[in-house]
């Protein structure tokens, strides 16, 4: 269900017009919805953890800390609606558990793109993040605070809009209804629903991360032997224009350039020094967004504007992780005796390998949550030396 999460705070929120959302399912309301989807993500991240920890899991489940993302428009009613749903959803036991811990979504990424080395920001700073994400595309700018630990604080008042990868589908969509009908076919046609599911995978695949409005046509493989010429099917391909897929970008970039450009003004203003512009979210992984971006900055800018390569998606739980590790004690994490063996994958290594805490006098979980994936993070002290972090990530769309 597209942008179920913006219910949360629909009431409250500046910018997202009720008209645009999907309604809610019959009988549920908002903290339902996220609450439903909350619990399957939970059930994902218990199974894994089960398979990986063993009995070692069962016995202190109840003792992991978790870090819930929220978009940084978030104001106090939201923040509770999703503490609600939290507890609805199994996360935690009642209002009283204080486990669970919210933080924004581009202050996440903001201290994971420090960490690993994307960001070098020192004291004072200012950077800027904007998160184009799956449902709203936000920005707002923060000052380093504390070197160590790497602390932030926000500097400039949050801005965004809906202008997100979900309404670049809906774009195409439109773009792609269009071209279907003139195919003629009868209402209800297998062979239309045929050629609208192919070219909507191959869109959200393949065509939405690479294009780079360099003039390339685009031919997607609908699997039908008729040609419909009039609707662009030839051969067994649809094509669409570069020109068409232009029109799908063009007006959601334009209103993030607007945002980044008042942004950078707002920064200027206070005579801070930017020295980052970090790109996050599922559209910030698009090629043609972030180019332009960068592209539409000031020139002394443009080398500062970055994105994670690996995945800028996780990169958000993964923040939420990080936030963990500097904001829990080793004291508040759980004593568990023995040497378990758990199956790592560390950052930045795509192997994964088979690690044995020997003789680990405890080890405790973090759970990173930003309502699209999550990520584990596993301390492990030794009684003979300092506390190290061994940490392995999972990805749950």
């Amino acid at each position: 269900m597209e942008w179920f999460k913006l219910q949360l705070m629909l009431s409250r929120n500046t910018y997202i017009d009720p008209i645009n959302l999907p309604p809610l399912p019959p009988g549920k309301s908002a903290i339902d919805v996220a609450a439903d989807y909350l619990s399957k993500l939970r059930g994902a991240m218990r199974a894994h953890l089960q398979k990986t920890l063993g009995e070692v899991f069962n016995r202190e489940e109840r003792n992991i800390r978790y870090f819930l993302t929220v978009p940084a428009i978030w104001n106090d009613a939201g923040k509770a609606a999703t503490r609600a749903a939290a507890i609805q959803a199994g996360l935690l036991r009642d209002e009283n558990d204080n486990r669970l811990t919210l933080i924004t979504e581009p202050e996440a990424a903001a201290m994971f793109c420090h960490k690993i080395g994307l960001l070098n920001l020192k004291l004072h700073d200012t950077v800027l993040i904007v998160d184009c994400g799956d449902g709203t595309v936000d920005l707002i700018a923060y000052e380093v605070e504390k070197e160590v630990p790497f602390t932030v604080a926000e500097c400039t008042a949050g801005s965004g809009d809906s202008c997100d990868s979900t309404m670049l589908s809906r774009n195409f969509s439109n773009i792609l209804h269009a071209k279907i009908r003139k195919m003629k076919l009868p209402d209800g046609s297998k062979t239309a629903g045929k050629v609208y599911a192919k070219c909507i995978t191959d869109f959200e695949n393949r065509i939405k991360a690479n294009f780079r409005n360099n003039g390339q046509n685009w031919a997607v493989d609908v699997g039908i032997e008729k040609e419909y010429p009039d609707a662009g099917i030839e051969e067994g391909f649809m094509s669409f224009t570069n020109e068409e897929i232009l029109q799908c970008f063009e007006p959601i970039v334009n209103r993030i350039l607007e945002l980044v450009r008042n942004q950078i003004i707002a920064i200027q203003a206070q005579n801070r020094q930017l020295q980052g512009v970090l790109v996050v979210g599922e559209f910030g992984a698009s090629e043609y967004p972030f180019q332009q971006i960068k592209l539409h900055v000031p020139l002394r800018f443009q080398s500062k504007v970055v994105r994670p390569m690996d995945d800028s998606v996780a990169t958000i739980a993964k923040g939420a992780v990080t936030a963990g590790i500097t904001r829990v004690s080793p004291t508040q994490l759980p004593i568990i005796p023995g040497t378990p063996q758990v199956t790592m994958q560390n950052m930045g290594d795509d192997s994964a390998k088979l690690i044995e805490l020997e003789d680990a006098e405890w080890f405790g979980l973090i759970v990173g949550i930003d309502f699209v994936s999550f990520s584990l993070e596993v301390r492990e002290r030794k009684k003979s030396s300092d506390s190290r972090i061994v940490s392995w990530w999972v990805a749950d769309d």
